[in-house]
């Protein structure tokens, strides 16, 4: 068996760069350009991104709950009715 020759780049380091030349050329080929309207959302989450606005919101979490809400649940669950039903019966 002959002894290959060690080249500066191996085969699958020459595969990955082909790899991603080619990813990057045709992203470069399919993205569109980036319009007004997209800048301008940029902006407003750049803006929402703020100290300010974070303590905003952090602010709106931390208010205590209205008391008034109503409880939605049981007391007295049909489990109970029916493990009181089987004891009268005698099951264990």
């Amino acid at each position: 068996m002959a002894k290959r020759k060690k080249t500066a780049v191996s085969r699958r380091g020459f595969l990955k760069g082909a790899a991603v030349s080619a990813a990057a050329g045709a992203a470069a080929i399919v993205a569109p350009p980036i319009t007004n309207a997209e800048q301008a959302a940029a902006q407003q989450v750049a803006q929402r991104t703020t100290p300010a606005f974070a303590a905003g919101v952090l602010a709106a979490e931390a208010r205590p709950l209205a008391t008034d809400l109503e409880v939605l649940t049981v007391q007295d669950p049909g489990s109970d009715f029916m493990v009181d039903v089987l004891k009268t019966l005698g099951f264990e």
